[in-house]
């Protein structure tokens, strides 16, 4: 009878320590992907939120070690591109031209 206890006893403490490991990866994944930023379909709906119209393309550039996404956006018969910080996800300054090795093939 002793020997029956300590069995049930042995996978009651397996399947309670299997249980709580699980738990806290799990809770440790979710920690890391909620502070690797913004993706880049989230930049996209928030400039569609904000702004309206049309998105002609979207890209993530590397500009000056920090990571950018760009949203072209066609609205009101204009085209405009909204500059998304991918860290904390704030618009940045549209205005400000990107250096020249942050276009992909050198292009303009």
């Amino acid at each position: 009878m002793n020997n029956k206890k300590s069995w049930q006893f042995f996978w009651l403490s397996a399947v309670l320590i299997f249980s709580l490991l699980s738990t806290t990866s799990a809770a440790n994944k979710n920690w890391f992907n909620s502070s690797s930023g913004t993706s880049l379909e989230s930049a996209i709906s928030q400039v569609k939120t904000q702004h309206g119209g049309r998105v002609l393309s979207a890209s993530t550039y590397t500009v000056n070690g920090k990571k950018q996404h760009h949203v072209k956006l066609l609205s009101t018969g204009r085209v405009k591109t909204y500059k998304i910080d991918a860290l904390t996800g704030k618009q940045l300054n549209s205005n400000q031209r990107r250096p020249t090795d942050a276009y992909p093939n050198n292009r303009r």
